[in-house]
């Protein structure tokens, strides 16, 4: 059986659309970078964190983002990448070149307290989506970070803290995707 790269808890891909005109002209559509912004919030208010691909369908094929497109798509991303960071959201972007297509990558750490979206909707990943959190699920979820930050206290006042990085591995994706 072949691999194929696939959506998960932690891994969300993104395609970019093409849209074809009367007049031979083809449009690129990305993905509004405000739309991202739930996306980020469900991995980051999950326990894992996870990784967004944009450029790559959901059946693993990648389509790139076109070169002519990326650095004004990277722009767009700019004031919610600024906005993320205010509410203590690490998010790392990074554009990469997999079989002379572009992709941008979105590497989302775990948030130690749950963060709302700008409407005040709080999100989570499960499985492969993501879904909005009722009043309950962010009761329990507050209070288990609440007794995590305790112990996790108490455990880095003896050991060295050790920041997260997790690892975008381009060689599995290349071969997964290719």
């Amino acid at each position: 059986m072949e691999n194929q790269l696939v959506e998960s808890s932690t891994l969300e891909l993104k395609a970019v659309r093409v849209q074809s005109h009367p007049t031979n002209e083809q449009h690129f559509l990305l993905p509004p970078a405000e739309d991202l912004l739930e996306d980020i919030l469900a991995f980051s208010n999950s326990a894992s964190g996870g990784i967004m691909l944009i450029g790559i369908e959901d059946d693993g094929r990648i389509t790139g983002v076109p070169t002519h497109l990326i650095k004004e798509y990277v722009e767009s991303m700019t004031s919610q990448l600024a906005w993320l960071q205010s509410h203590n959201v690490a998010c790392v972007l990074n554009t990469h070149s997999i079989n002379d297509q572009q992709i941008i990558s979105l590497d989302i750490a775990p948030s130690r307290q749950l963060v709302p979206d700008k409407g005040s909707k709080y999100w989570q990943r499960f499985g492969a989506s993501k879904r909005q959190m009722d009043a309950h699920a962010i009761s329990i979820e507050q209070d288990m970070r609440s007794q995590f930050a305790v112990v996790a206290h108490d455990i880095l006042s003896r050991v060295v803290a050790v920041p997260y990085e997790k690892a975008l591995d381009l060689g599995k994706i290349k071969e997964m995707c290719g």
